[in-house]
C-alpha cells in the first residue's frame, strides 16, 4: 500500500499497481483463515471471508477511480489503511464481515497524520497542525494496547502511558525535523507502524 501510495500520488500508479495490492490482500484474508483455529474458521465460501474481500475491493475501486481522476490524497490512503488493517484475521475469525469505521480513533489519527504529513513536505504546517495530532495520541495509545479487546485501558494504564510517551517523543521529533528541512517520509512512515496495535 506504501508503494501504491507514492506511486498513484505521484500519478504513476497502473492498473497492475492496484490489481497487486489487491492480490496481496486476497492471499492475506486466506492466510489469516488458514492461522485461525479450526473451531473458529468460517466455510471457505460464502464465509466473512468473501465479504471482506468484496469490501476491500470495493474499497480499492474508489480509490483507484480517484487515482485516475487525480483527485487522490494522503488522507485517502490513511482511510484506507485503518479501515482494514486488522480486519482480514478478525473477520474471519469471528465470522462476521468487519465494516469500516471511519470514525474510529484510528481512521482519526491516520487522517491528521496524514494531513500534517501533506503541509509539512508542502512547508505549510502551523502549530496547530502539530497540536492536532498531539491531542490524539493518548487514545490512539488506548485504542492500540486494547487491540481486540472488548474494554479500553484506562488513560493511565502504564502501558498507555508509555505508548503515549513514545509517540509523543517521535512526533516531537518530526516536528524538530521539519523546523530544520531534514524531514523523511519514512519518519512518519516509522511514526505509524509505532502506533500500531500491540
Amino acid at each position: 500500500i506504501a508503494e501504491l501510495e507514492t506511486r498513484a500520488l505521484a500519478r504513476q500508479a497502473t492498473r497492475t499497481d492496484f490489481a497487486r495490492v489487491r492480490s496481496l490482500w486476497n492471499e492475506r484474508t486466506t492466510a489469516a483463515q488458514r492461522e485461525g483455529p479450526a473451531d473458529t474458521r468460517p466455510p471457505a465460501s460464502g464465509s466473512a471471508q468473501d465479504a471482506v474481500v468484496a469490501r476491500f475491493g470495493r474499497a480499492l475501486e474508489a480509490l483507484e477511480a480517484r487515482a485516475r481522476a487525480g483527485t487522490i490524497s494522503r488522507a485517502d490512503f490513511a482511510d484506507l489503511r485503518s479501515a482494514w488493517a486488522a480486519r482480514a484475521r478478525r473477520a474471519v475469525t469471528s465470522g462476521k464481515p468487519a465494516d469500516p469505521v471511519p470514525d474510529s480513533i484510528e481512521a482519526r489519527f491516520d487522517r491528521a497524520l496524514a494531513e500534517l504529513e501533506a503541509k509539512a513536505f508542502a512547508r505549510g504546517a502551523t502549530r496547530a497542525d502539530w497540536q492536532r495530532v498531539k491531542d490524539l495520541l493518548v487514545d490512539r495509545a488506548r485504542r492500540s494496547v486494547q487491540a481486540d479487546s472488548a474494554t479500553p485501558p484506562a488513560a493511565d494504564d502504564p502501558r498507555v502511558t508509555a505508548l503515549a510517551a513514545e509517540l509523543r517523543s517521535a512526533l516531537e521529533a518530526l516536528e524538530q525535523a521539519s523546523a530544520e528541512g531534514r524531514l523523511t517520509r519514512a519518519a512518519f512512515q516509522d511514526l505509524r507502524a509505532r502506533s500500531a496495535a500491540r
